[in-house]
C-alpha cells in the first residue's frame, strides 16, 4: 500500500501523526521560548511582531516533502498553547516538486515571535522528509535512465515514530512501499525457515491470494540450500538477501525456469545493504524489485531555511 496524503491523515495514522507532532512540540517548548521573549516581549520592543511575512528557501537541488504536514503542525501548536496566534502557511508549489538551489517553496505569515518559536520544528520536519525524497528519487531516476522494469522498495528501518512519514516521502520521491508494519503481508525470513515455513506454505499451496484468509507471502532466501524447499515455491515473492552479482544471477535464473514448472510467476526482490554505486550493476537483472534501508535509514537532511521578507 503506498502511503498517500490521503493515507496520511486517515484514522490510526492521523492520530499517531499527533502523538509525533505532539512530542515533537514539547521536546522544544516546555519551557517556552525565552529568547524570543526576552528580545521582543518587552515594552520598546521596535520590530512589529505581528503580519510578518518569512519564507521557506531551498539550499539545495532536490524534491521537496512534507509542505502537506505543516498545517497540522501549525493546528496542534495552537490548540495546545504553544504559540498565541495562528499563523497563516502558503505552499508555493507541491510536494514531489524537483526545485533547484535558492527556490522558494513556501511562505509562513503571522506573528514574528510564533514563527520562531516553531522554526526549528518545522524545518526538521521540512529537512527530513525532503531528505528522504530526494535520496529515493536519485535511486529511482537512475533505474529509469537505464529503462529498468525494476521498482524501489523502502524498508521498516525507520525512525521510531516517523515511518509513516518516511514512507509518505518514500513515495513522494517515486519510490514504493513495502509493508508498513507487522499486520502486512508474511515475510519469511531466515530464522523462520526451519519451523514455520513448512505448516505457512503447506497451508497456502492450494488457497487462492483473493480468498478471505489468504496473505501475501515473501520468503527470504540468503542460501541457495533452501531452492530444495519444495514449499519455498508457495510463495509469492522471492527476497534473494546479501548475494553477491554472480549469485543473484544463478538464482534468478533459477527461479524463472521454476516458474515454468509450477505455472506460477514469481516476484523476486533483491536487497542485502546496497548503495546506489551499485546500481550500475543490478540495473540489468530480471527483478522486480530492489530494496533499500539506506533511503531511510541513512538519509543525509535536505537544507532548508526560514527567512524574513
Amino acid at each position: 500500500m503506498q502511503i498517500t496524503k490521503e493515507i496520511l491523515f486517515q484514522d490510526r495514522n492521523l492520530r499517531n501523526l499527533n502523538k509525533l507532532i505532539e512530542i515533537a512540540l514539547n521536546e522544544d517548548l516546555h519551557g517556552g521560548d525565552e529568547t524570543s521573549k526576552n528580545i521582543f516581549y518587552f515594552e520598546n520592543s521596535i520590530r512589529k511582531l505581528d503580519n510578518t511575512k518569512t519564507h521557506f528557501i531551498s539550499k539545495a537541488d532536490g524534491v521537496i516533502s512534507g509542505l502537506v504536514i505543516i498545517p497540522l503542525i501549525l493546528k496542534i501548536a495552537k490548540d495546545q498553547s504553544y504559540i498565541k496566534n495562528e499563523l497563516e502557511f502558503v505552499p508555493l508549489i507541491e510536494d514531489g516538486f524537483y526545485v533547484k538551489k535558492g527556490k522558494v517553496i513556501a511562505q509562513l505569515k503571522g506573528n514574528f515571535v510564533d514563527i520562531l518559536s516553531l522554526e526549528r520544528i518545522l524545518l526538521n520536519f521540512l529537512s527530513r522528509m525532503s531528505g528522504v525524497a530526494t535520496l529515493t528519487d536519485k535511486f529511482v531516476q537512475i533505474l529509469k535512465k537505464h529503462k529498468s522494469k525494476a521498482k524501489i522498495y523502502d524498508t521498516r528501518k525507520t525512525i521510531p515514530g516517523f515511518r509513516l512519514l518516511d514512507k509518505y516521502s518514500v513515495n513522494i520521491g517515486g519510490g514504493t512501499n513495502h509493508r508498513l508494519d507487522l499486520s502486512d503481508y508474511l515475510i519469511i525470513k531466515d530464522n523462520y525457515l526451519e519451523q514455520d515455513l513448512y505448516v505457512v506454505l503447506k497451508y497456502l499451496k492450494n488457497l487462492p491470494i483473493k480468498s478471505y484468509n489468504r496473505k501475501i507471502v515473501e520468503v527470504e532466501i540468503d542460501d541457495f540450500k533452501y531452492f530444495d524447499y519444495e514449499e519455498i515455491w508457495n510463495a509469492d515473492i522471492i527476497m534473494l538477501d546479501n548475494m553477491n552479482l554472480e549469485n543473484l544471477k544463478k538464482a534468478i535464473s533459477l527461479i524463472r525456469e521454476k516458474q515454468k514448472k509450477y505455472d506460477k510467476i514469481y516476484e523476486i526482490e533483491i536487497s542485502g545493504g546496497f548503495s546506489i554505486n551499485i546500481l550500475d550493476e543490478l540495473k540489468n537483472l530480471d527483478v522486480d524489485r530492489i530494496s533499500f534501508g539506506k533511503i531511510t535509514h541513512s538519509v543525509p537532511n535536505f537544507d532548508i531555511s526560514l527567512g524574513v521578507k
